[in-house]
């Protein structure tokens, strides 16, 4: 992943220092130096980040939030407004699961709601996609083959939303339960 991303901002750091060449500042190639005296304000929580080596002039200064988050769409007040006990499931948009850990939590999920565990589940996809699930899984309760996609799609009790704009709005709804 590192190398795509350097291949990618390759063009803009070229750029870069052409426009720095141009105004008498010596162009930087190596990314430490670039960044030695700039201030990094970074809006996260302490400890929610993976562990790095980090300049003296990174500050945490979050969380940052709004004052004002979106109202539930009528869809998915309509959902939670039906299922009082529901689990909300979101990795945010830079998770990343193997399809068959996807498999694994989709597998989870109905087995959670056969057992009455659980009456809805809403899962907030950042940048997963079909493509990031198995085509079936196996319910060991039943040991029936479910198709994934009919689950992720038509299934009563599970809905699947894209993107994280109503997170707030589901996370403060009173049949949220596990998140």
């Amino acid at each position: 992943m590192p190398a795509r991303i350097m291949y990618a901002m390759y063009p803009l750091m070229k750029t870069i220092n052409e426009q720095r060449r141009e105004l008498g500042i010596e162009p930087v190639s190596d990314r430490h130096e670039r960044t030695r005296n700039v201030l990094f304000l970074a809006n996260t929580f302490f400890g929610f980040e993976v562990a790095q080596p980090l300049s003296p002039m990174y500050r945490e200064v979050g969380p940052i939030m709004s004052d004002k988050y979106p109202d539930l769409d009528t869809p998915l007040h309509e959902f939670l407004s039906t299922h009082e006990k529901t689990v909300y499931i979101s990795f945010g948009s830079r998770a990343y699961l193997s399809p068959k850990n996807n498999g694994i939590i989709l597998q989870s999920i109905l087995e959670s709601i056969n057992a009455k565990i659980f009456d809805g589940a809403i899962w907030s996809f950042g940048q997963t996609t079909l493509d990031d699930f198995p085509s079936t899984i196996i319910l060991p309760t039943s040991n029936s083959v479910v198709n994934v996609s009919q689950i992720l799609h038509a299934h009563p009790h599970i809905r699947v939303t894209k993107g994280l704009s109503q997170q707030f709005a589901t996370l403060n709804h009173s049949h949220t339960r596990v998140f």
